[in-house]
């Protein structure tokens, strides 16, 4: 049910009017505010149903009466390596020019379920390659290159996404054949 979104009408509403056609398809939105290092950058997202992934906008202030006027992503604001080793949560291992494949580990205080999957720059989800209870302390995994269909992966810049019960991190790694 989607009686609780946002219409699309308010949505469009928010930005210049040379923006709103770019919104037309947005719904289940989302507002995200980095803090800590990367600190004052503003991004909007939603679930875009003209291609079926989510979409992102870093968000740039404009006079009133629009809330905002979107920018490119910054796709920076993910880390290249992860977090440091021992400490729970995502980190990349290997990720090198030709092959064609990329070396994870998560790292878990106690034994939990989780999720850990591939996703492109446009949000789509590629890959899934962990479902289930997996215990503390290292995990090694790696992905191929291939989606759920078996099908290769273009090269390109991906995120590999750790979701647990206590918190969620991420990872940028960029993918060449």
């Amino acid at each position: 049910m989607t009686d609780h979104w946002s219409p699309i009408s308010s949505i469009r509403d928010l930005v210049p009017l040379s923006e709103a056609t770019a919104y037309t398809f947005w719904h289940a939105t989302e507002y995200l505010q980095i803090v800590g290092a990367n600190a004052g950058k503003e991004y909007f997202a939603g679930f875009n149903d003209s291609d079926q992934s989510i979409s992102y906008t870093q968000m740039q202030v404009v006079p009133p009466p629009h809330l905002f006027e979107g920018g490119c992503p910054d796709a920076l604001d993910v880390g290249s390596v992860g977090l440091p080793e021992g400490r729970p949560g995502i980190r990349l291992r290997t990720s090198a020019v030709g092959l064609e494949r990329l070396d994870l580990e998560i790292t878990l205080p106690a034994a939990e379920e989780v999720t850990v999957a591939i996703h492109d720059v446009m949000g789509r989800r590629v890959r899934v390659l962990a479902r289930g209870k997996y215990p503390s302390g290292r995990t090694d995994l790696a992905w191929d290159g291939t989606n759920e269909a078996g099908g290769r992966a273009p090269s390109g810049i991906y995120f590999a996404t750790l979701v647990r019960s206590a918190a969620r991190s991420t990872v940028r790694a960029a993918f060449v054949r």
